[in-house]
Order: C-alpha cells, then structure tokens, then sequence
C-alpha cells in the first residue's frame, strides 16, 4: 500500500539587497543611510498552508551582540499581515518612522532601544564580524492579537519562538554580516 505524505510548507525568505550570508552593504546600517533593505519571501504548499496563516513576523537580530553586551540586540520587529509577500527597500528607518503603510498590512515593534523602527547594524568598532538574523515566522495568531503582546516589548528569535511555539506554522532565515 503506498502511503502518500502531505509536503510539509516551506517559508523561503530573500533580498535583492544582499545575498543570504553575504554582508550587508553600507546603505542598511548606521553608517550609511540606515534604512530597512528589501525583503521578499515565497510560500510553498500554498494551498494548504495560506489559510491557517494569519500574519507573518519579521525579526532582525544580533546574536552576536552577546559577547559585547551580554544581549542578542533586536534591531527590527514587524507584523505583517498574511497578504505581504515583501517589504521595499527604505521601508523603515530612524528618518523614514513613521512608516506610511496603512496599520492593516504592517505594524512597527519595538527594537531593542524600544524604538518602532528598522535600526540597522551598527556594532562597535574592534568587535568583529556580526551575523545579522532576518527571521521570518509564519503564525496563526492575529496582526491585532501579537500587536497586543510585542508592541512595547521587542523579542529576539528565539523568545518570540519560545513565546509563540504552537502557533508558529512555518519560518525561514536570511542572514548577512557586518563590521566596523
């Protein structure tokens, strides 16, 4: 009898701003115009999956930052609504907040400087190459509901994982690096 399992869905996430373990150019950080870069992200299996999606979570973190401050440092926390399949370059930044998209399709939380906007790279001088997380969490939790629980309280990837756990369908990651 051949027994015919369901394909698990896939979450790819990438940028036309930097490749996936590439650095991240001057532009997205601090030293030079500090904006968000571009993100876009495909959902495999969309048949199955779409429906039970009810936002998407977009994290950039620092886990590197550990060793200079003893923190992972959140640099950026979004919610997206489950329509978004991308977010344009200079989305989001310290000039750019607040960001003009209508609240229903993106809401800002706080980073780790409890600021709602894109804070970009930005580690200090003679502390090596950092690795910069950009994670993407498929939920089945509301924009209004996570909203509720991570508006003035940012998250790293792994508390929002710890948070979130059951509700989390899919995730993926795109990673770049940066040093001063």
């Amino acid at each position: 009898m051949l027994t015919i399992t369901p394909m698990q869905p896939q979450l790819t996430l990438q940028s036309n701003s930097f490749k996936n373990g590439a650095p991240i150019p001057r532009t997205y950080t601090c030293d030079g115009e500090n904006i968000s870069p571009q993100l876009s992200w495909q959902l495999s299996n969309e048949n199955t999956t779409k429906q039970s999606i009810k936002s998407y979570v977009l994290i950039v973190d620092d886990p590197d930052a550990q060793k200079v401050v003893g923190k992972t440092v959140v640099h950026w926390m979004a919610l997206l609504s489950p329509e978004t399949t991308h977010v344009p370059e200079g989305l989001s930044g310290e000039n750019r907040a607040p960001i003009s998209f209508d609240t229903s399709t993106i809401i800002e939380c706080a980073n780790g400087r409890n600021q709602n906007y894109y804070r970009g790279p930005c580690p200090p001088p003679e502390s090596g190459i950092h690795t910069y997380r950009f994670m993407l969490f498929a939920t089945t939790q509301s924009m209004e509901t996570l909203k509720n629980k991570f508006l003035h309280a940012s998250a790293t990837g792994e508390e929002f994982k710890q948070k979130m756990d059951t509700s989390i369908i899919v995730e993926a990651l795109l990673t770049g690096t940066y040093h001063r």
